[in-house]
This record gives structure tokens, sequence and C-alpha cells, in this order.
């Protein structure tokens, strides 16, 4: 690697490049009047032994100048703090050698850029070039993409500031045009690679405008596919108690604990629209009139993955393993004027109910543990059928602790207690501005 010295003050005429585009030069240029990028690639190398004694830093001739890539991936995000629109992309090559090193790639934003010496005064002993031959190549270079002959690197391995989608669309080669781009997203649909709740995030605006029913019939054909699978894992848990205890709140940090996607029905008579594959789904606020006890009953069955009706098309819980059901209906309370067999099949699928009893003032939310359990007697509920009375027996069910434990949760470490009413006051007062 050129001394720092020598690489301040010389300039070159434009330095010789490999053949394969998207390489770096071999030999690192540099700039008069200190040159300012949009974009820029650069390489840093982890061990940077010192030969000449370099007084800014206190480094003598010999020395190891180690810069870890924690170190190379903090300098970039103070950069993209400081500077508006900055995007960058880096990777690690040759982790554990002696010669591991980082590739780096920077892109200002339309109001912005960066200066070489900027990129100097932060890794004074790097490699830093012009992009000649385009930002795909020369991000796709941080995985060797174009360089059959060197090592492959995963595009996972890139560390980056940008959506999933946008790094998406620099995996496929220039070369390849829309139709194979959606070749490839179909084909990763139907593998299961993409779900219906990532499609904002792995697939392009520009795509999915343009392909938006062939994205939507691999979604329906991956559907229909999984319907002979009948056996799936799958577990459903009630949580009732009266509303703002905590009870949306729990499953959103046990499926974080457990690193698994969630979605969340929306209110009204079409719970189920919102089911995108997520690994678990909340059926929140959930009022069980509005599902008839044959819908529940095929929604919770582990044995069978048939369609459930939703507004725009049936929807299949196959990827689905966690399925919480809130309300504040106690659930020995459902179905009650069903047949005591459908009732029966419904309970039988319920995992456990966690029974959210109360919310002290610090908030903290107290609830039990429990298993759905027959009393053993069964009951009598009066229906009205004009112009008559009718009474019909059902099976009492009640709820049984597993583990005579009262268990808390507290919702202070997840909320801020304060916030809506921060906010009322502050509505109030931009009202009294007006």
């Amino acid at each position: 690697m050129d001394e720092l010295n020598n690489t301040a003050s010389k300039t070159k005429d434009k330095p010789k490049q490999n053949t394969m585009k998207g390489f770096p030069p071999d030999e690192e240029p540099t700039y008069k009047n200190d040159k300012t990028f949009r974009w820029v690639a650069f390489r840093v190398f982890k061990h940077n032994i010192v030969k000449n004694d370099y007084e800014k830093l206190g480094l003598k001739t010999g020395d190891d100048y180690v810069v870890t890539f924690e170190d190379f991936i903090g300098i970039l995000e103070n950069f993209a703090n400081t500077k508006d629109g900055l995007e960058f992309y880096a990777i690690t090559h040759s982790p554990g050698e002696d010669n591991e090193h980082y590739h780096g790639v920077i892109h200002c934003g339309s109001n912005s850029e960066i200066k070489f010496s900027q990129l100097k005064a932060v890794f004074p002993f790097s490699f830093i070039y012009g992009i000649q031959y385009g930002t795909r190549n020369a991000i796709q270079y941080l995985v060797h993409m174009n360089a059959p002959e060197k090592e492959p690197y995963s595009w996972d391995e890139v560390v980056t500031n940008v959506s999933q989608a946008k790094l998406e669309d620099y995996k496929v080669p220039f070369s390849e045009r829309p139709q194979e781009k959606i070749k490839r997203i179909v084909k990763d649909i139907t593998n299961g690679k993409i779900k219906r709740y990532e499609v904002s995030a792995k697939i392009t605006p520009d795509i999915y405008v343009k392909y938006k029913g062939r994205i939507m019939n691999a979604f329906e054909y991956l559907d229909e596919s999984s319907v002979v699978d009948n056996n799936r894992d799958f577990q459903v848990y009630v949580l009732q108690g009266p509303p703002r205890i905590g009870k949306s709140t729990f499953c959103k940090c046990w499926a974080k604990k457990h690193n698994m996607s969630i979605g969340f029905s929306s209110s009204g008579k079409h719970p189920f629209d919102e089911y995108r594959g997520q690994d678990c789904f909340v059926l929140d606020d959930y009022n069980y009139s509005i599902t008839s006890v044959d819908d529940m009953k095929k929604i919770l069955d582990p044995h069978n993955n048939t369609g459930v009706a939703a507004r725009y098309h049936n929807v299949l819980f196959k990827n689905c393993k966690v399925l919480f059901i809130c309300t504040n209906t106690p659930i020995c309370d459902w179905y009650v004027t069903e047949s005591k067999e459908d009732r029966e099949a419904f309970i039988k699928r319920i995992s456990y109910v966690l029974n959210f009893e109360e919310l002290s003032d610090d908030y903290v939310a107290t609830y039990t543990v429990n298993e759905i359990i027959y009393q053993g007697k069964d009951d009598w509920i009066e229906t009205e059928t004009y112009p008559r009375k009718e009474y019909h027996e059902y099976k009492k069910y009640i709820l049984k602790s597993v583990d005579d434990v009262k268990h808390t949760f507290d919702l202070k470490k997840y909320i801020n207690p304060v916030n809506d009413e921060e906010k009322k006051q502050q509505f109030l007062a931009d009202i009294d501005l007006l």
C-alpha cells in the first residue's frame, strides 16, 4: 500500500484498470484540489504495517495500525448521520486471514458530496477510487457477483443502511431484463423465500406495479399447493381480560423474543384479511360472534389446512405457528348455543388461556395461565325464538390454572404510559394557538 505522505502529495495519470468491470484499479489514484465524489468505492485493511513514522496518529515505522470491521461500520454510520441521503454498503473479505480487508461503497444524496480528504482523515491507509463502471457493478463486486474466478460472498454479509427492497434490486445482474426479474421473484415466492408480508420489503415498487397480477397469482399457486400438506405445527393461545391491560403488547413481546414475524387483525367483520403469512397472528379485540364455530374449528385444526373465507380471497394459515386470540369476553362463554360436539371440538384446540386480571397503578399486569376443563355438569341457557322461548343445554367449562402462579407483565418496559396524556395536552395547547 502506498505511503500516506506520498499519496497525499502526488498526482498521477488515470490508473491502469483490471479487465473485469467493477474491479478496483491496480493502483490508487490521487486527485488534485481535493476531489469530491457522489459515488466512491474504497478498500481498508484490518492490519496496516506502517512504513514511515506517522505523527498524526502517533505511529512509528513497523507499528500495526488495526481497523476492525466494527470501526469501519461505525465511521460509515457517522457519515450517514451527518450527510442527508448518504447510503453505504460494506463487507468483509478474507475474514480471519492475514489479508483481511473491507470493501465499502458510498453514495451521497443529491444535495451532498464527500471529499477525498474526508475519507483519508478517517481511513488514512485506505485505497480510494472513483467508480467508473456504474454503481451496480461496484456494489455487486462486494460479493464478487461478476467475478466467478474469485471467492463468492453472501449478500447476507453486506452491511448497509438502505432498505431491503433496494438491496434486492442490486442482486439482479445489470443485464437482467424485467422479465427475468419477475421470473426470479415468482420462483422465490413458490419456494417460500418471499412471504406476503414481505412484498414491500423484497420487491421494488416498479416491479410490483408492473407485475402485480403475476405476483399475486404466484401466492395463490403456493396456497393451492399448500392444501395437500395437512399437518402443521400450530399452537393457539387465548388472552382474555379487560381492555388496555396489555394483551396485545404481550403478543408483540412474545413474537420478538422468539424472533417471529407477527400480524394483527383489523376490527370489523373480516378479521382474517390482514394475514399475510406471518409466523404469529393476533385476532385483536376479537368478537367471536362474527365467525361461525365451524370456521373457527377449521382455523384451529392442526391436521387440516383448509382455507378460511375472507373479504377478497380465502386465507390459509399454513405458515402460522402461533395464533393469539385477544378478547374481552371469557372464552368459556363462547358458542354456548352451538351443539355440544362442535363446541367441544373448538375448546380442545386451544392450548392455554392467559387470564389477565388487573393492571396496577404502576402498569404491571397480573395474569394466570390456564387450561379449559369440563366442570362435570351441563347447564342451561335461555334462547328466545319467536313466538316462544326455548332452553339450550350446554357443557359447562371453567379455567384451571396449570401452575397456581400469579404471573406479572411489566408494560413500562414496552410502552410509555404517559405518552397518550402528553399528546392530549399538546392537542389542547395547539387548539389554544388557533
